[in-house]
């Protein structure tokens, strides 16, 4: 910082000023520019990546549709009555067969009237027709057809599948299909023909606007049958599709064939099918419309710069010209030459300010090294009396002779037998001990106090019985090794519930003492207790008595007056405790303070 500051006083104002100013302009200027520029491009990347999502859904669902309608064609042969009677009649001939199929216009009638489907056929065995009926969509099972795949897959399998082939059209001229067969069965006979449907391209791109879209469709691992871009048909699917789940979807940006672009892919399992669809959406007009208004940002921030510049620049001149002028001024007064106003020229607020300003500083000087001198004192007086409050606090402890006494006591009941005796008393010097060193002590670990707390409790229920049930819970998340808290915090307030809320009952009773992290990096401790409980009345004069210093002959209501006293006077005014309780139901007392490692408050203190 020195540096700084040291780099600074060795120009002069008029290079301060100007260096100042622009660096108060061009850095908001760039900041903002950053993040307008990381703004457009993440809603420019959205919403291309919104429209290319809605695309791959569009072509989804028609190709949705068609495997539906491709499914519904196999199950309407399956049940046509008329179609089965032909194919499983025994006593009709082949040629007698031959000739009924050639007059059932059912599947001929499908292909005209279905424009998803470029060509329908019915494979038939050869032993039940005896031609191929090509204006019926019926044709002959041959010895080469069921060395083929999809005879060999369509045999084994009671599903549908799509499957990908090459066919040369005219002119030698590569197409490639995208097939779908289905197995139809014939019960009577113990045999089968097999329903081939191929999905029509031109369909799909009359129903597919091309836009600024790629779309690539391919089934199984097979090569794409559909691209807008007709010559990449054949090839491999863009994307690597050789482990993804048949069940599919991914957009973002990415690398397609070789450019970086927005893509949507995702895949099709129809119902009863085994074989699934995946589609690539992408749109390589993203970089391209970026880059345009990027640069146009661009230009805009420049221009923008430029003209904050200028006036900058301008308007500093103007400035540090009257700077210079009441420099001089001030140099006169300071060799007692209080003639300003005839040094000073024009008589604007800049003029009177500075006229103003001199008697102020003087008459300010003087006030605030009063002020602070006084507050000084104060503040050190106020600290030194805090301290003696709280010493005194903490400091009402039994003297260490009667933790001498009390183990040579549990020395002799041991000695003569009496282990429980000796427990309670070995228990009782324990919290002696730990009362005595922390005497002056300003802040121990939560583990130290709990372990007190124990003892004490040991002892409680020694005297109490049955009648006394007590359980403690420390949240997992305190760090009871690490974490810091006023000692002999807890333990007045579990008396207090035991003498005042538990005693009375004559019943079986139950204490809960609770630790837990809280809002705004608190720790509060929540003593709990079913006893009689606290009336309206009673409950609001307990509260005004945590603020309230109680009288020399007080004899009650002086341990919690001094617990909220030292937990405020360490931690603070918004720290304490606070009592609510339902009469003849229980109690609960909520100790709030800060959840730290260490306690600095009292570092001031000597």
């Amino acid at each position: 910082m020195h540096n700084y500051i040291d780099f600074f006083s060795k120009k002069n104002i008029e290079y301060q000023f100007r260096l100042l100013f622009c660096t108060a302009i061009l850095i908001p200027i760039i900041v903002l520019g950053f993040i307008t520029y990381y703004t457009v491009y993440r809603n420019i990347e959205s919403d291309y990546e919104s429209l290319t999502e809605s695309k791959a859904s569009q072509v989804n669902t028609a190709l949705v549709m068609t495997s539906i309608n491709f499914q519904q064609i196999c199950s309407s042969l399956s049940s046509d009555e008329k179609l089965m009677r032909i194919l499983q009649h025994e006593s009709l001939s082949v040629d007698d067969r031959t000739k009924e199929l050639a007059n059932y216009k059912v599947l001929f009638n499908t292909l005209i009237n279905t424009p998803s489907i470029s060509d329908l056929r019915l494979y038939i065995s050869s032993d039940k027709l005896s031609r191929d009926i090509s204006s019926g969509c019926f044709y002959q099972l041959k010895s080469e057809d069921k060395k083929t795949n999809w005879y060999k897959r369509a045999k084994e399998r009671s599903d549908g599948f799509w499957i990908t082939e090459k066919r040369t059209g005219k002119g030698d001229i590569t197409y490639w299909d995208l097939n779908y067969y289905s197995k139809i069965p014939l019960p009577l006979t113990g045999d089968f023909v097999i329903l081939k449907a191929t999905f029509s391209d031109n369909y799909l791109r009359s129903l597919i606007e091309r836009d600024n879209y790629e779309i690539y469709i391919c089934a199984n691992n097979d090569p794409v049958f559909f691209c807008t871009d007709r010559y990449y048909t054949g090839h491999e699917f863009p994307i690597d599709i050789s482990s993804v789940p048949h069940a599919y979807s991914k957009s973002g940006l990415g690398k397609i064939r070789g450019h970086n672009t927005i893509y949507s892919t995702c895949s099709i399992k129809s119902y009863k099918m085994s074989s699934p669809i995946y589609i690539l959406v992408t749109n390589n007009t993203f970089y391209h419309q970026f880059i345009c208004i990027m640069l146009s940002l661009l230009v805009l921030i420049i221009i923008v710069a430029l003209i904050s510049f200028m006036i900058i620049y301008l308007y500093g001149r103007y400035f540090i010209r009257r700077v210079r002028t009441l420099r001089l001024a001030m140099h006169k007064v300071s060799n007692n030459d209080y003639q300003i106003i005839d040094s000073i020229q024009g008589k604007d607020e800049l003029t009177y300010a500075f006229e103003d300003l001199k008697r102020m500083i003087k008459d300010l000087k003087e006030k605030e090294a009063a002020i602070y001198k006084s507050r000084i004192e104060e503040e050190l007086l106020t600290n030194r009396q805090q301290q003696m409050e709280l010493k005194l606090l903490a400091g009402q402890i039994n003297p260490h002779f009667l933790y001498n006494t009390l183990e040579m006591i549990r020395m002799k009941a041991l000695t003569e037998g009496n282990k429980t005796v000796a427990t309670a008393i070995k228990q009782l010097g324990k919290c002696m001990r730990y009362a005595l060193s922390n005497t002056i002590s300003t802040s121990t670990d939560i583990r130290k106090e709990i372990e007190y707390l124990n003892n004490y409790l040991s002892i409680m229920k020694m005297r109490f019985g049955e009648r006394l049930n007590y359980e403690l819970k420390i949240d997992p998340k305190i760090n009871i090794e690490e974490t810091q808290i006023l000692p002999l915090l807890i333990q007045p307030i579990v008396e207090n519930a035991i003498i005042h809320g538990l005693e009375p009952t004559g019943n079986r009773g139950t204490l809960i003492i609770k630790m837990k992290p809280a809002k705004r990096s608190t720790l509060q401790i929540l003593v709990f207790d079913n006893g009689i409980g606290i009336s309206s009345e009673t409950l609001s004069s307990i509260r005004q008595k945590l603020f309230t210093p109680p009288d020399a002959n007080a004899r009650h209501g002086i341990g919690m007056y001094n617990i909220n006293t030292r937990i405020r006077k360490y931690y603070g005014d918004e720290y304490g405790i606070n009592i609510n309780s339902k009469p003849g139901f229980a109690t609960l007392v909520t100790v709030t303070i800060p959840l730290n490692t260490t306690i600095t408050v009292f570092n001031n203190l000597d």
